[in-house]
C-alpha cells in the first residue's frame, strides 16, 4: 500500500505523462530547477519542498493552486502517519542516524582507541561488513559528540578535489570511507598521484589531524602500490571487520526498533539471525529486508510472516529488484539493464564494484522519458541513489543478491569489458578534441560492426564510431584512388592492362578473398571459444590457419595453443562420480560412485603419462555407498566411509578382505588417516578418533551442528575439523585427548585440507576456497590469509600438490584454477566446456593435474608455469640477457635510511653487494649482468664490477625528488638516471668502469620530468617522460632537436625502445600502450589497450617482433610490435610482477615476481625464497613451428555437427 508520499509521486509523474512525458531537462529548463531535484521530487522516496513540487507541476501545465493544496494535505498526513524506520536498508548508518547504530560496541572502542594513539587507522573489510555505518555511524558520531572537528569525506571520481574542498587542517579526524573509490572511480591517475602523497604527508606530519581510512579487503594491496603510503601503512593500526557474533546480530535486530517504538517477534530474530549467519556480507541484506518487513507492519510489532513475505535475508533484494523489473514494459526493463550494467566496473583480480557516473552518460540510450521513469522507480525501490547529476548503486550487496544482475554480469564479459573500453575510449577521445590519433581501426572498429550489444551505446559513443567508420571509409576511398593512378598511361593502356589483369587473376582473387574470409571468420569464433571450450577454440585456430595465415587467424592460433593444457581423457568405470581422494604423495587416486559393475570404488595410478588402472581387487559388497574415503600417508592403506556409518580399512598391498574399523550410527561425513595410522571421522554429533590397536574410538565433541570434514596435518600433530555451524577449528592431538588450539568465529567447512608441507590449511566454504595461515597467532580473531576466487554455483573440493607449494580448486562452473599457495594473483585457469570436476589430484612432480568429472571421466592437465631460478630475496634488478638477477638481502626504506645490502645471482652462484646508507635505493644491471649501477636520496651513483667484487666507483648525481627511473644501454657502455621533477642525468661508463657525466645534449624541455626513462641500444637516443603526458626524445650527439611525442592522457610508467632505436613504446597509467616511429612527426603509429589500470613494465624481444607488458593483475602480455591485432596473455604465474625479459635467442621469459603483502607485511606463499621464474615462449617463434605444436596438441578431431556449425554445410564429416 503506498503512503501519502508515494502518492504524490504518482499524481506527478501521471501530470507528467499527460503532457507527452517532457525530459528532465525540458522540465529543468521551463522549471529554473535542477534535473534532479525534479526528478527526485517523482521517486517518492522522500516528500519534496512545495518549492521543487509547483515547479515541477507547473512546468507540466499543471495549476499552482490546485498542487499547493494537494501537497499541503500530503504534508499533513505525513505528520501525523509517519514513524521512523529504523533499519536503513541498503544504505549505511549515517552521523544522523547514530542512536540506530548497534552491535559494533566493542569494535568502536577499539577503534576510537586506535585513532587516539596512531596517525593513520585502516578500517579494512568485505564488502557488507558494515565499514561505513561503524565509520559513520560510529567513529564520526561518537568523536563529534566528544567535541572533535571531524572531516567525512568518501573519494570519488576526484579525491583531490574532494581532499582540497575539506577542511583538512581544522580538523582533528579526518574519515575517508569507501577508499576503495581513489583506484575503482578516479581515471585522473595525476589526481590519484596527488591525493596519495597529500595523505601520506598528512599522516608523516607531526601536528596534522589523525586519518581514519576504511576500504575493501580486496582492494588494501592496491594501497602498497604508492611508496608514501606504503611506508605508512606498515606503521598503522590494522582494524579488520569480520563477520557479526549471534548476539551482535540481535542487537542490530532488536535495538533500533525499540528505539522507533517497536518489537521485534523471537522467531523473526532467530530466523534472521540463522540466515544471516550463512550469507557473506549479509548485513545489508539483513537490513533490506527488516525495511520490507517494516513496511508491512500495522501494529507494533515486525512479524516473521512479513519478513518471509518479503523473501528473507537471502531473497529481499531479489525480490524488491525482481517485482520491481517485472513490472516494467519489455522497452523499460532493456534500460534498466542498461543502466546498471554500466554502473558497475568488471573486476580483473577483485570482485566487480559499483561505479557512479554522470547523468548525461546515460543520453540517448533510450527515449528520456521512458529513462527518467526507470530511474525514478530504481531510486524509489533504493536500489541506486541520485545525488545531483551523480547516479550510483545504493550497495554492492545489489551486485551478488540479484540473481537476474548476477546473471547480465557473467553471462558475456567479454563483450561487457569492450563496451566500457568503448566509453571510457569515447570519453578521451571526446577530451581529446576529437582528434584522429585517438580512433579505432582495423579488429579493433570490426569489433563494433553491426555489433548488437545488449548494452546500447550513447550519443557520445555512437558520434565516436560514426567517426571511425568515417576515417576508415575515407582511408579506402585513398588507397583506391592510389591504386587507379597509373601515372602516364592512356585510357586505353590502363583499359587493356586491367581487363588482362582482370581475365588472369579474376577466379585467384575470389579465392584468395573467400579463404581469407573463411580465416577471419573462424578465427572470430575460436577466440569466442577462449573463454568457454579452449580444446574447441584450438581445433578452429587450425582451421583459420590452414584456410589463410591471416594476421587474426595467426594471433588466436597462438593463444589457443597457449591456454591449450588438456593432454589426454580416460574414461572410468564408473558412470557417476560422487567423490574422490588422493594419496599425499600424488601416486595414487581413488574415485568411488555408481558403476557400470558391481563396484563403486576404484584406484588409479597416477605414475604414468596418462592414468591407468592400478589392479587393485576390491571386495564389491563393499564399495557402495562410499560417502567419504582417505589414503594412509605411505598410500599402502585407504580407509572409506559409508552412508550406514560403517568404517572400513582397504590393505592395498594384500589381496585379503578389508578390515571393518567400527560402525557409528549415521554417514561418515569425512575421514583423514594420521602418519601413525590414526583415523579421525566426522560425523553429525561429533567426531571419532580411532587409534591403531584400540577396539573402541575416542569421541570428540564439537560445538555446532554436523560435522562434515576432517584432516591430520602431515605430521598427525593437529586435526583440522568443520562442518554445518562449525567453523574451522585446530586441534593439538599430541595428548590422550584432543585440546583446542585455534578457531575461526565464523564459516562452515565442507571440507579442510592441510598442505603437505608449509603452514597452510584450506577450506570449502559455499562457492569460496580460503587459504589460512595454521602456525600463525595473531591478536584478535583468526581470519584467513587469502580469500580466492569463488567457483559459481558451487566449489566442488580443492587440493594440493605434494611439495604444498600449489593449490587447485574446482567447481560446477567446470573450472579448475591452480593458484601458488597463499596466493591470489593470476592463477592457471583450466576450461572443459562439458565438464563438472568432482575430485583431482597433481602427479607426484607437480606438473600434471588429473581431474575426475562428475560422468567419470579422467583428463590429464599441463599444469607447469614456468621453473624457479636459483635466488633468495625480492627482485629488484633483472640482466637483458637474463643471466644475473639482482634481490634485496636486507631492509628497505623509502623514508628512513638503511643500509643497503643486495644480492645478486649469476646461475647458483651467488654475492652479496653492500652499498651506502639510503632511502628508496634503486639498482640496475648491465645488459651483460657484469655490472650493476645503484642510486637513491642521497644523491650518489654508484657502479659495481661484479666480476671482481671490489668497491664501487662513485659519483654525484643529485636529483630534487627520489629517483625513479636506472637503466643502461644494450652495450653497458651509457647509464641514465632519471626522477620526478628533476632532469635526467646521463653518464658515459669507460672500459675500466669510470663514470663521466654526459653534457650538452640538454635543451628547454617540455614539462617536468616524471622520471621514467630510457636508452636505445646504441645509447645515441635518450626517452624521457614529461609529467605533461609526452615523452621527450633527446639526441645524445646533440646533433638535433629533441623530439615531442605525444597522445597519452595519463601519466607514464614504462618506456623502451625496439632493438633496431627506430621505435618507441610508452605505457601509461590507463592501460594504454603508444607506438611511436622516431623517423616520422611524433606522431604514434598504433596504441594497443593493456588492462584497465596502470601498466607498470614495457619490453621488446631481442629480435623487435614482440612487445611484452607487464599486467595489474599478475600476467604478462605479449603483443604484435609491428601494432594491430590482440596480444597473446600469457598466465598461471601465480603472482604479479614488475620485472621481466626474453633470453638473448627469444625462446623463454624470465620474470621476477612480487612477493603476497598482507597488512603490510609479506607473507610466506609457495614461491617460497625464489621469486624469480623462467618459461618457456612457445608461442613466441615462426607461425610453422607454433602451427605444428598446436596439431600436435589436439586431444580429438571436430566432430560432424561441429564441422556442419563451424565450417559450413558442405564441409563433410
Amino acid at each position: 500500500m503506498a503512503g501519502p508520499v508515494e502518492r504524490l509521486a504518482w499524481e506527478l509523474r501521471r501530470l507528467r505523462d499527460e503532457a507527452g512525458r517532457p525530459s528532465y531537462r525540458v522540465l529543468a529548463e521551463r522549471a529554473h530547477f535542477s534535473r534532479s531535484t525534479l526528478a527526485e521530487a517523482a521517486t517518492g522516496t522522500r516528500l519534496p519542498t512545495l518549492e521543487a513540487t509547483l515547479a515541477y507541476a507547473v512546468a507540466c501545465g499543471g495549476d499552482a493552486a490546485e498542487w499547493e493544496r494537494k501537497w499541503q494535505s500530503v504534508a499533513a498526513e505525513l505528520e501525523r502517519s509517519q514513524r521512523r524506520c529504523p533499519y536503513p536498508g541498503l544504505l549505511p548508518l549515517d552521523v544522523d542516524a547514530a542512536d540506530l547504530f548497534f552491535g559494533r560496541d566493542d569494535l568502536l572502542e577499539v577503534l576510537l582507541k586506535a585513532v587516539r594513539q596512531g596517525p593513520l587507522t585502516v578500517v579494512r573489510g568485505a564488502t557488507g561488513s558494515g565499514k561505513s555505518s561503524l565509520l559513520r555511524a560510529g567513529l564520526a558520531a561518537r568523536l563529534t559528540a566528544g567535541g572533535a572537528a571531524v572531516t567525512l569525506l568518501t573519494p570519488g571520481a576526484h579525491p583531490l578535489s574532494q581532499l582540497h574542498a575539506s577542511d583538512v587542517d581544522g580538523s582533528d579526524v579526518v574519515i575517508i570511507d569507501q577508499f576503495e573509490e581513489t583506484f575503482t572511480l578516479c581515471a585522473d591517475v595525476q589526481e590519484r598521484d596527488g591525493f596519495l602523497d597529500a595523505l601520506s604527508e598528512l599522516v608523516s606530519g607531526q601536528d596534522g589531524p589523525a586519518l581514519v581510512i576504511g576500504i575493501r579487503t580486496d582492494f588494501y594491496e592496491r594501497c602498497m602500490s604508492h611508496a608514501g603510503l606504503a611506508e605508512a601503512l606498515l606503521d598503522s593500526v590494522h582494524l579488520p571487520v569480520g563477520p557479526m557474533s549471534e548476539q551482535e546480530l540481535r542487537a542490530i535486530i532488536t535495538e533500533p526498533a525499540a528505539r522507533a517504538g517497536l518489537r521485534v517477534d523471537p522467531d523473526l530474530v532467530v530466523t534472521v539471525v540463522a540466515e544471516a549467519a550463512e550469507q557473506k556480507g549479509a548485513l545489508p541484506m539483513v537490513a533490506h529486508a527488516l525495511r520490507e518487513t517494516w513496511s508491512r507492519q500495522r501494529g507494533d510489532t515486525l512479524a516473521l510472516a512479513d519478513y518471509r513475505a518479503v523473501g528473507g535475508v537471502s531473497g529481499a533484494i531479489a525480490r524488491t529488484a525482481e517485482h520491481l523489473y517485472a513490472d516494467l514494459e519489455a522497452d523499460q526493463q532493456r534500460l534498466l539493464r542498461a543502466v546498471l550494467l554500466r554502473l558497475v566496473v568488471l573486476g580483473s583480480g577483485s570482485s566487480d564494484t559499483r561505479r557512479g557516473l554522470d547523468r548525461d552518460e546515460l543520453a540517448g540510450i533510450g527515449p528520456a522519458g521512458e529513462l527518467d521513469a526507470v530511474l525514478d522507480r530504481l531510486a524509489a525501490a533504493r536500489l541506486i541513489v541520485v545525488d545531483q547529476d551523480l547516479i550510483d548503486i545504493a550497495h554492492e550487496a545489489l551486485l551478488t543478491g540479484w540473481p537476474r544482475l548476477r546473471e547480465w554480469l557473467t553471462a558475456d564479459r567479454e563483450t561487457l569489458l569492450r563496451h566500457q573500453r568503448l566509453t571510457f575510449d569515447a570519453a578521451e577521445w571526446e577530451r581529446n578534441g576529437r582528434g584522429e590519433d585517438y580512433l579505432y581501426r582495423g579488429t579493433r572498429l570490426a569489433y563494433w560492426d553491426g555489433e548488437a550489444s545488449f548494452v546500447p551505446p550513447n550519443e557520445l559513443e555512437r558520434t565516436f564510431l560514426a567517426a571511425c567508420h568515417s576515417s576508415a571509409a575515407e582511408r579506402g576511398r585513398a588507397r583506391r584512388r592510389t591504386r587507379l593512378a597509373f601515372g602516364g598511361l592512356s585510357v586505353a593502356a590502363v583499359a587493356v592492362i586491367v581487363l588482362a589483369a582482370l581475365v588472369l587473376v579474376q577466379a585467384g582473387d575470389r579465392d584468395i578473398e573467400r579463404d581469407r574470409a573463411t580465416s577471419v571468420r573462424l578465427a572470430a569464433e575460436a577466440r569466442r571459444q577462449l573463454q568457454q571450450d579452449p580444446e574447441l577454440a584450438l581445433l578452429l585456430a587450425i582451421e583459420a590457419y590452414e584456410a589463410e595465415p591471416t594476421p587474426e587467424a595467426d594471433l588466436v592460433l597462438r593463444q589457443a595453443t597457449a591456454d591449450s593444457r588438456l593432454r589426454g581423457s580416460t574414461p572410468s568405470g564408473l558412470r557417476r562420480v560422487t567423490g574422490t581422494t588422493a594419496t599425499p604423495d600424488g601416486r595414487k587416486i581413488a574415485i568411488w560412485g555408481a558403476g557400470s559393475g558391481p563396484a563403486g570404488l576404484e584406484i588409479w595410478s597416477l605414475d604414468g603419462a596418462a592414468p591407468s588402472r592400478a589392479g587393485h581387487v576390491l571386495q564389491a559388497d563393499r564399495t557402495d555407498g562410499i560417502q567419504s574415503a582417505a589414503f594412509s600417508g605411505d598410500g599402502r592403506q585407504l580407509v572409506t566411509g559409508g552412508s550406514g556409518g560403517e568404517l572400513v580399512l582397504w590393505d592395498l598391498a594384500s589381496s585379503g578382505p578389508p578390515v571393518v574399523l567400527g560402525t557409528v550410527d549415521g554417514s561418515v561425513h569425512g575421514v583423514s588417516v594420521s602418519q601413525d595410522g590414526t583415523v579421525a571421522s566426522a560425523h553429525s554429533d561429533g567426531v571419532r578418533i580411532w587409534k591403531p590397536g584400540r577396539s573402541k574410538p575416542v569421541k570428540l565433541s564439537v560445538p555446532g551442528r554436523a560435522v562434515r570434514s576432517v584432516a591430520f596435518s602431515p605430521s598427525g600433530r593437529l586435526l583440522a575439523t568443520g562442518g554445518n555451524g562449525s567453523p574451522l577449528r585446530l586441534w593439538d592431538m599430541t595428548g590422550d585427548r584432543p585440546v583446542l588450539q585455534r578457531a575461526a568465529t565464523r564459516g562452515e567447512p565442507e571440507q579442510a585440507a592441510f598442505s603437505p608441507r608449509g603452514p597452510w590449511v584450506a577450506t570449502v566454504e559455499g562457492d569460496v576456497p580460503r587459504v589460512w595461515d595454521a602456525t600463525e597467532t595473531p591478536a584478535g580473531d583468526w581470519i584467513p590469509q587469502i580469500e580466492l576466487a569463488g567457483h559459481a554455483p558451487k566449489l566442488n573440493g580443492l587440493v594440493f600438490t605434494a611439495a604444498g607449494d600449489r593449490l587447485a580448486t574446482y567447481g560446477a562452473d567446470g573450472v579448475i584454477r591452480v593458484w601458488t599457495t597463499g596466493s591470489d594473483a593470476d592463477p592457471l585457469v583450466l576450461r572443459s566446456s562439458k565438464g563438472d570436476p568432482h575430485g583431482a589430484a597433481f602427479t607426484p612432480d607437480g606438473k600434471s593435474l588429473v581431474s575426475v568429472d562428475a560422468d567419470g571421466t579422467l583428463r590429464t592437465w599441463d599444469v607447469t608455469a614456468g621453473d624457479p631460478a636459483p635466488s633468495e630475496g625480492r627482485p629488484l634488478a633483472l640482466s637483458a640477457d637474463t643471466s644475473t638477477v639482482a634481490v634485496s638481502a636486507g631492509p628497505t626504506s623509502l623514508l628512513s635510511p638503511q643500509d643497503v645490502r643486495i644480492r645478486t645471482w649469476r646461475g647458483t652462484t651467488s654475492a652479496e653487494v653492500r652499498g651506502p646508507r639510503d632511502t628508496g635505493y634503486l639498482v640496475a644491471l648491465s645488459p651483460d649482468g657484469r655490472r650493476m649501477a645503484g642510486i637513491g636520496r642521497a644523491g650518489t651513483l654508484s657502479l659495481w664490477d661484479l666480476t671482481t667484487g671490489g668497491a664501487p666507483v662513485t659519483t654525484p648525481a643529485q636529483f630534487h625528488g627520489l629517483p625513479t627511473g636506472l637503466v643502461f644501454n644494450a652495450d653497458g657502455k651509457r647509464i641514465v638516471a632519471g626522477a620526478f621533477r628533476t632532469e635526467p642525468q646521463v653518464w658515459q661508463v669507460s672500459p675500466s668502469g669510470g663514470l663521466t657525466a654526459l653534457t650538452g645534449w640538454q635543451t628547454p624541455p617540455t614539462g617536468r620530468a616524471d622520471g621514467d626513462v630510457a636508452l636505445s641500444a646504441d645509447g645515441t637516443k635518450l626517452a624521457d617522460a614529461r609529467d605533461d603526458h609526452t615523452v621527450v626524445v633527446w639526441d645524445l650527439t646533440g646533433k638535433s632537436e629533441p623530439k615531442i611525442l605525444r597522445g597519452h592522457a595519463e601519466d607514464i610508467t614504462g618506456l623502451a625502445f625496439s632493438p633496431d632505436g627506430l621505435r618507441l613504446a610508452a605505457a601509461a597509467a590507463d592501460g594504454a600502450i603508444r607506438l611511436w616511429d622516431l623517423d616520422g612527426r611524433g606522431e604514434s603509429a598504433d596504441v594497443l589497450h593493456g588492462a584497465e589500470s596502470t601498466v607498470r613494465e614495457v619490453n621488446f624481444s631481442p629480435d623487435g617482433t614482440w612487445l611484452v607488458t607487464n599486467e595489474p593483475a599478475g600476467h604478462l602480455r605479449l603483443w604484435r610490435a609491428a601494432g594491430g591485432g590482440e596480444p597473446l596473455e600469457l598466465t598461471g604465474w601465480g603472482a604479479s610482477g614488475g620485472l621481466s625479459a626474453f633470453s638473448p635467442d627469444g625462446t623463454r621469459i624470465v620474470r621476477g615476481l612480487s612477493p603476497q603483502i598482507f597488512l603490510g607485511r609479506s607473507l610466506v606463499t609457495g614461491l617460497g625464497g625464489s621469486l624469480v621464474r623462467t618459461r618457456a615462449c612457445e608461442v613466441c617463434g615462426p607461425a610453422g613451428t607454433v602451427l605444428e605444436l598446436a596439431r600436435s596438441r589436439r586431444t580429438r578431431e571436430l566432430t560432424a555437427e561441429e564441422r556442419r556449425s563451424h565450417l559450413g554445410p558442405d564441409s563433410g564429416a
